[in-house]
This record gives structure tokens, C-alpha cells and sequence, in this order.
């Protein structure tokens, strides 16, 4: 992922807006294979079609483990991992999901449908 802001996700994507009106879900959970460790911000996720390996903040793993269960809109995202982030950056979260989505998306690691 590229330039990144002080939570760590890049800089906002032009068409962030989208993301907003959209259900997002993995490409297909049998496809991916993550790797994650504990005392590490960063994972591995492995495309079993492309055979891409992606190094990627532990954060977007969060969010794939969501939509990897069910399908969801950004704003369901943020609620479920308002959680996890401090108070002090809860007005950075849907900038950060969007922009999040939209890397992961560019990825081939997620896919979104327009509601």
C-alpha cells in the first residue's frame, strides 16, 4: 500500500464516495490464505488463483475477516471495528475503511456490488 496517513492506510482514494454505496465482500474465501501474527502489525495474503502475495497492514485484515463472512457496506465496517480504534481517530474511520476497500479492491482481494 502506498502513501499512508497517521493510521496507516493511504491516502484517500479519488472515488472514496463509492465505497459508501456498495456491499463489499472477498473475492472467495477458499482463495485467500492469510497469514497473521500476533505481535506483528503486518500479514501475508496469499492469492491461490493469481499466486500473488500481498503484505498487508494487519488493520485491512481486519476488515477482510469481516466481509469474508458476509458481504457488508462500509458503514456496517466501521461500525463493527469503531471497537478498536481509539476515540481520538473515530472521525478517520470511514475515510480510512473506504480507502482501505478501495486498495484491497485494486488488490483483486475484494469485490464490490452497488446497492
Amino acid at each position: 500500500m502506498s502513501r499512508r496517513d497517521g493510521l496507516g492506510c493511504a491516502v484517500a482514494h479519488p472515488f472514496i464516495e463509492r465505497t459508501v454505496l456498495a456491499l463489499w465482500s472477498t473475492v472467495s474465501p477458499a482463495r485467500l490464505s492469510i497469514a497473521s501474527w500476533d505481535d506483528d502489525d503486518l500479514a501475508v495474503v496469499y492469492d491461490k488463483v493469481t499466486g500473488d502475495t500481498h503484505l498487508i497492514e494487519s488493520s485491512a485484515i481486519e476488515i477482510l475477516r469481516l466481509i469474508e463472512k458476509s458481504p457488508a457496506s462500509a458503514e456496517a465496517i466501521a461500525h463493527e471495528l469503531a471497537d478498536l480504534i481509539s476515540a481520538d481517530d473515530q472521525d478517520k474511520l470511514p475515510q480510512f475503511i473506504s480507502a482501505t476497500l478501495l486498495q484491497l479492491r485494486d488488490l483483486g482481494l475484494v469485490t464490490d456490488t452497488p446497492v
